[in-house]
């Protein structure tokens, strides 16, 4: 027969340990609301006790923070002008030392460098971090930008392939065409192995003399043989951010096939916009193969795809199109939804 406790826990669903962890989240939350009051009140004294003939208060923007309670502090503060340079800036970040771009708080930083340094790799720490609080706190590629900046390993990043400094200013779109090229193997157990490619560049400019051509802008190759694909996007990774400067309003657009690991690319950029989309030429493979290279229906999509350029009448032509083929057919139709 069950005991009286255990006829209790049944009926409620609960336990001990389930307490804990709901407490732990409700205590995170109220001190998460204390800090955002907290800056809040030192925000309006910063204003009220600044230099008026020097700051002027143009606007209120909003910056949220990652912290070590397991969630982010979001917190408006003032933006100021300032009048004896022409330059603008917030007085709230320089009074708590609040790097410009940074998404983590200096003790989640240091915290997550120090859990690296001591840990076999950036991923058990990341996973560390989530066993404690419960959710993602920050990503193992956070981790290792945050291990980049405060430490000395930014000398052994990878060497530029050109020499100089970094392209003047931020680039507003980098753009990664990723694929995986087999080459053969003789005398060995297998017949093939791949290399993953990468190539970045900023876009395309007309190539001098030839009409209608284009050529790379800023372009940079990664080649590894590597099976993993953490190896190959830790490295891509590394390069980008060693010959870029990434921010928010960064947008980087990965193009590449619909293989899994390519798009597996997404945890190794946490600070600025990603978007993916499939390659033309693959795409087109795919679209012969689902609907026979040639047929009406082939070069109805084919059009969809070059007269608008966003997918949407792509997308709502392949849906049209779709519906006559044999559900096996239909069923690779839907999968590039």
């Amino acid at each position: 027969m069950l005991s009286v406790m255990d006829s209790i826990r049944d009926f409620k669903g609960i336990s001990f340990k389930d307490i804990e962890q709901l407490a732990f989240r409700i205590a995170c939350k109220t001190q998460v609301k204390a800090m955002e009051i907290f800056l809040k009140e030192l925000d309006d004294e910063i204003y009220k006790s600044r230099d008026k003939e020097r700051y002027e208060s143009v606007d209120r923007k909003e910056r949220s923070i990652d912290t070590t309670l397991g969630m982010p502090v979001t917190f408006k503060r003032r933006y100021y002008k300032d009048r004896k340079t022409g330059n603008y800036t917030f007085l709230l970040d320089e009074a708590l030392g609040l790097s410009k771009r940074s998404k983590q708080s200096p003790l989640l930083r240091e915290m997550a460098v120090s859990a690296a340094v001591d840990g076999p790799s950036y991923r058990t720490a990341s996973k560390g971090f989530r066993r404690i609080f419960g959710s993602q706190v920050i990503s193992h590629e956070g981790i290792r930008q945050s291990l980049i900046k405060v430490s000395d390993e930014a000398k052994t990043l990878p060497k530029r392939r050109k020499k100089g400094k970094k392209p003047e200013g931020s680039p507003k779109f980098i753009f990664i065409e990723v694929d995986g090229l087999y080459a053969s193997l003789q005398r060995q157990p297998k017949r093939s192995t791949e290399k993953k490619v990468g190539v970045i560049h900023t876009g395309w400019a007309p190539r001098q003399g030839c009409q209608g051509e284009y050529t790379l802008k800023d372009i940079h190759i990664v080649r590894t043989q590597s099976l993993s694909t953490e190896g190959f996007w830790s490295t891509l990774s590394e390069t980008l951010y060693n010959e870029f400067e990434i921010n928010e309003d960064t947008v980087i657009v990965v193009n590449g096939d619909r293989a899994k690991w390519i798009r597996m690319f997404r945890e190794w950029f946490c600070n600025c916009t990603i978007l993916y989309q499939v390659d033309r030429f693959h795409l087109l493979r795919t679209l012969g193969g689902i609907f026979k290279r040639g047929n009406e229906s082939y070069y109805r999509l084919k059009n969809a795809m070059d007269e608008n350029p966003t997918g949407a009448e792509f997308m709502a032509a392949l849906a049209k199109e779709s519906l006559d083929l044999p559900r096996e057919k239909q069923e690779e139709a839907r999968r590039l939804y």
